[in-house]
């Protein structure tokens, strides 16, 4: 399934609203930006083990308390596929669903009634699909920079690339790409990856 969003101005139709992607069918990706509902298939296998490789390479080095160790340096709070409610001045008019996102530990809310999460994450990562691409790099980029995110990722992964954006002023600047069989530092994580590992290994 591409993605796709309702045009409210062309059906005459009113803006949606968090009851619209509460509806959505089930085993899709809903979320709302700008009035418009979103909704995503399932990723691809290739995309769900790169997520999970990735989840794990980071939540074993920076989820939870702050460390000495070099190799474990802590500090974060890691989250894969959360809920983001970033609108202002109602959270819920702006839906977002990052593949992994991340807050300094400091800034995440311990207690919390609600599932879906209002402090704006530190930093997103957004896994590509050739159906989602352009709406990914576009729309939900533009999205994430106006709520304030301050750190992107985008990991394209038939070109076997991590791209690293920083956010100022609302706008976003590619500070650092790195590919398969580099090792590199990647911001906001101060320390040397592997990025070949994220991708799962092919049979020989």
């Amino acid at each position: 399934m591409r993605s796709t969003h309702a045009t409210m101005r062309e059906m005459n139709q009113p803006p949606a609203t968090y009851d619209d992607l509460l509806a959505a069918p089930e085993g899709v990706r809903a979320e709302l930006i700008d009035g418009e509902l979103h909704l995503q298939a399932a990723p691809s296998t290739l995309h769900q083990r790169i997520a999970l490789k990735l989840a794990v390479d980071l939540g074993h080095r920076f989820d939870g308390p702050s460390s000495d160790a070099p190799t474990r340096p802590g500090g974060w709070v890691l989250i894969a596929g959360p809920e983001l409610w970033l609108g202002s001045p109602q959270p819920q008019s702006l839906v977002l669903c990052p593949d992994l996102a991340g807050w300094r530990e400091a800034r995440f809310p311990v207690d919390q009634a609600d599932h879906g999460i209002q402090v704006v994450p530190d930093w997103v990562c957004e896994i590509l699909s050739p159906s989602t691409q352009r709406f990914d790099r576009l729309r939900k980029a533009d999205a994430y920079a106006r709520a304030g995110v301050s750190w992107m990722w985008l990991i394209d992964p038939d070109a076997g690339m991590v791209e690293v954006y920083a956010q100022h002023d609302g706008l976003w600047t590619r500070v650092r790409a790195a590919e398969i069989g580099e090792r590199a530092t990647l911001p906001p994580f101060g320390v040397e990856f592997d990025v070949g590992a994220w991708w799962p290994q092919q049979p020989t």
